[in-house]
This record gives structure tokens, sequence and C-alpha cells, in this order.
């Protein structure tokens, strides 16, 4: 698989390379993301990752993914990429919203970005980037190359020693929140946040407040 990179006046075109996770039969699922992606303006530079099928545990399956979508970012020697869930929706004004904060992150050491996520509120005075001590949830992540040695050595590519990883972590997201607990990934998040899963956006300790804005 290729990697392909968005034109130059797309605000995604800071990521270089773009991918979303969907399971191979879930194509009502992956039309619905593809229509989202074309109100952006990204379907022609995402490319679908096949998720792994776990259906005995879909925490198995988001982590083998997340290696399998870092592992291919490593050996494309891709600088940073985002990796997009397939049911996450977007901030209508993201195209606004996004090159402020990638400009920012520009200036600093990070090792992950979220466009969105559950963690306590920004600090004051945060108003791009809100600096994470924790964070949960994977929907919209980009994931920089000064991570990617600690991900593919730390998380598992293989079904029969991912339980072991999970019963550390539970699943992906806990294991980047004890990374960045423990000031082991620098990590930021946008604010305001620019994508959100569905099931987010009915929480008053998620995204509730701005469920209006998440509209594509």
């Amino acid at each position: 698989m290729t990697l392909a990179e968005p034109a130059d006046g797309s605000a995604f075109a800071w990521f270089g390379t773009v991918l979303s996770l969907n399971l191979d039969e879930d194509t009502e699922r992956w039309n619905r993301a593809v229509d989202r992606y074309e109100i952006l303006g990204i379907e022609t530079f995402v490319r679908r990752y096949s998720a792994v099928p776990t259906p005995e545990n879909h925490h198995i399956g988001c982590a083998l993914s997340w290696h399998g979508m870092v592992q291919l970012a490593h050996d494309e020697g891709r600088p940073r990429f985002l990796g997009l869930e397939d049911d996450a929706v977007f901030h209508r004004g993201i195209g606004e919203y996004l090159p402020s904060a990638t400009t920012l992150l520009d200036g600093l050491d990070w090792d992950l970005f979220f466009l969105g996520c559950v963690s306590p509120p920004p600090e004051p005075g945060e108003t791009v980037l809100q600096s994470l001590h924790t964070a949960t949830t994977t929907h919209a992540l980009a994931i920089n190359h000064s991570a990617y040695a600690r991900i593919l050595a730390e998380v598992p590519d293989q079904r029969d020693t991912i339980e072991a990883f999970l019963s550390d972590h539970a699943g992906i997201d806990q294991y980047f929140a004890r990374k960045i607990r423990a000031g082991e990934l620098r990590a930021y998040a946008a604010i305001p946040h620019l994508a959100s899963q569905p099931a987010l956006l009915n929480y008053d300790n998620a995204d509730l407040a701005i469920a209006a804005d998440l509209t594509i």
C-alpha cells in the first residue's frame, strides 16, 4: 500500500498522510465516511486502511490496526500521519482552525496531536492548542515520527501477545493516556475540538457543548 499525499491547498496537507480505519465488511459505514471526506475536500487522498476484525473484543483489533498504521508510516518514511476512525465527525470550521493549530505545532516538540479527545478542560490562556496530561479516544489522532519507535516496540502486532498488552492497558487509547501521564509521549489537542464521535456529542464531559458545530 502506497500512502498518498494531500493537495497543497488543503488544511490537511500538513499531515502529509491520512489513513482511515474501516472494517472490510462495513461498506455502508465507509460510504458515510467518504461522504464526510468529500465535504472536507480530502476524499482523493484519504486512504482506507483495513481494520483488523476481532468481533470477540474490538479493543484487540483497534490496537493491532493502530500498530499497523504506525508500521506503514514508519516503513514509508513519513514524518507524521493522521489516523481517522471511520465514524469520526468534523467541526464545520476545521478549515479555519486547523492551520492555526498545526502552525503552533511546528514550533513544538510533540508526539501525539488529537483533533479531538476526552480530556480535562484546557488551562486558562490555552486558546488554540491544549497541552495534555492525559487523553482517551483515537477517532482522529496524528502521530509524529518521534513516537513511531516507542509505539512499535510497546504495542504488539500479534493476537497471541496483544491480550497481555490489553490486560495492562485495556485499550490502545488507555496506553496512550498512560504514556502521556508518564511524560513519555508529548501530546496536544486542538481547541476547539475539530473532530469527535457520535457517542461523544451527548455528554457534558465530552463534546456536548460544541455538538452543534460538529456537523460534518
